[in-house]
Protein backbone atom coordinates (compact mmCIF):
# COMPACT_ATOMS: atom_id res chain seq x y z
CA UNK A 1 0.00 0.00 0.00
CA UNK A 2 2.84 2.45 0.85
CA UNK A 3 4.57 1.68 -2.45
CA UNK A 4 1.38 2.44 -4.57
CA UNK A 5 1.19 5.11 -2.51
CA UNK A 6 4.75 6.54 -2.89
CA UNK A 7 4.39 6.03 -6.81
CA UNK A 8 0.82 7.98 -6.88
CA UNK A 9 3.00 10.66 -5.59
CA UNK A 10 5.92 10.63 -7.82
CA UNK A 11 3.93 10.79 -10.76
CA UNK A 12 1.62 13.19 -9.61
CA UNK A 13 4.87 15.08 -8.72
CA UNK A 14 6.36 14.19 -12.49
CA UNK A 15 3.35 15.69 -13.97
CA UNK A 16 3.10 18.85 -12.16
CA UNK A 17 6.75 19.52 -12.65
CA UNK A 18 7.27 17.98 -16.25
CA UNK A 19 4.25 18.26 -18.04
CA UNK A 20 3.99 22.10 -18.26
CA UNK A 21 7.77 22.55 -19.68
CA UNK A 22 7.15 19.77 -22.50
CA UNK A 23 5.23 20.26 -25.64
CA UNK A 24 4.27 17.19 -26.80
CA UNK A 25 5.03 17.69 -30.81
CA UNK A 26 4.88 13.58 -31.09
CA UNK A 27 2.23 12.97 -29.23
CA UNK A 28 0.10 15.58 -31.52
CA UNK A 29 0.90 14.03 -34.44
CA UNK A 30 -0.39 10.38 -33.00
CA UNK A 31 -3.63 12.47 -31.80
CA UNK A 32 -4.31 14.04 -35.36
CA UNK A 33 -3.59 10.64 -36.65
CA UNK A 34 -6.05 9.49 -34.01
CA UNK A 35 -8.33 11.94 -34.26
CA UNK A 36 -8.38 10.96 -38.65
CA UNK A 37 -9.07 7.50 -37.78
CA UNK A 38 -12.37 8.41 -35.63
CA UNK A 39 -13.25 10.73 -38.20
CA UNK A 40 -12.71 8.14 -41.71
CA UNK A 41 -9.92 10.29 -42.83
CA UNK A 42 -6.56 9.69 -44.22
CA UNK A 43 -3.78 9.17 -41.73
CA UNK A 44 -1.22 9.89 -44.20
CA UNK A 45 -0.26 13.48 -45.77
CA UNK A 46 -0.04 13.16 -49.72
CA UNK A 47 3.01 11.84 -51.08
CA UNK A 48 5.45 13.88 -52.07
CA UNK A 49 4.05 17.19 -50.25
CA UNK A 50 5.51 19.82 -48.04
CA UNK A 51 3.91 18.40 -45.22
CA UNK A 52 5.51 14.75 -45.28
CA UNK A 53 8.80 16.60 -44.59
CA UNK A 54 7.35 19.05 -41.91
CA UNK A 55 8.13 16.98 -38.42
CA UNK A 56 4.21 17.56 -37.78
CA UNK A 57 2.78 14.69 -40.13
CA UNK A 58 2.08 10.87 -39.69
CA UNK A 59 4.61 8.87 -41.26
CA UNK A 60 4.54 5.90 -39.34
CA UNK A 61 3.33 2.15 -40.21
CA UNK A 62 -0.56 2.29 -40.04
CA UNK A 63 -0.78 -0.61 -36.88
CA UNK A 64 1.03 2.44 -34.82
CA UNK A 65 -2.04 4.47 -34.83
CA UNK A 66 -4.37 2.05 -33.11
CA UNK A 67 -3.44 2.99 -29.47
CA UNK A 68 -3.92 6.50 -29.84
CA UNK A 69 -7.18 6.19 -31.38
CA UNK A 70 -9.53 5.64 -28.44
CA UNK A 71 -7.11 8.93 -26.66
CA UNK A 72 -8.32 10.78 -29.86
CA UNK A 73 -11.77 10.89 -28.61
CA UNK A 74 -10.93 12.64 -25.56
CA UNK A 75 -10.32 16.88 -25.36
CA UNK A 76 -6.44 17.17 -25.96
CA UNK A 77 -6.05 18.16 -22.79
CA UNK A 78 -7.12 15.03 -21.04
CA UNK A 79 -5.59 12.57 -23.74
CA UNK A 80 -2.16 14.50 -23.08
CA UNK A 81 -2.53 14.16 -19.34
CA UNK A 82 -3.28 10.75 -19.43
CA UNK A 83 -0.69 10.00 -21.65
CA UNK A 84 1.99 11.51 -19.83
CA UNK A 85 0.16 10.22 -16.63
CA UNK A 86 0.63 6.58 -17.98
CA UNK A 87 4.18 6.93 -19.40
CA UNK A 88 4.81 8.35 -16.01
CA UNK A 89 3.38 5.42 -13.65
CA UNK A 90 5.38 2.95 -15.91
CA UNK A 91 9.05 4.08 -15.66
CA UNK A 92 8.51 5.00 -11.72
CA UNK A 93 6.86 1.41 -11.65
CA UNK A 94 9.87 -0.40 -13.14
CA UNK A 95 12.19 1.41 -11.17
CA UNK A 96 10.57 0.55 -8.05
CA UNK A 97 9.83 -3.13 -8.57
CA UNK A 98 13.19 -3.94 -11.14
CA UNK A 99 14.85 -2.89 -7.38
CA UNK A 100 13.17 -5.68 -5.58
Amino acid sequence: MIRAALLLAAVVAIAMLVLPLSPAYDLDVFLRAGSAVLHGRSIYPPVGSPRVYSGSSFVYPVVSVAPFVPLAALPSHLAKAFFFALCAFAVVAATMYASD
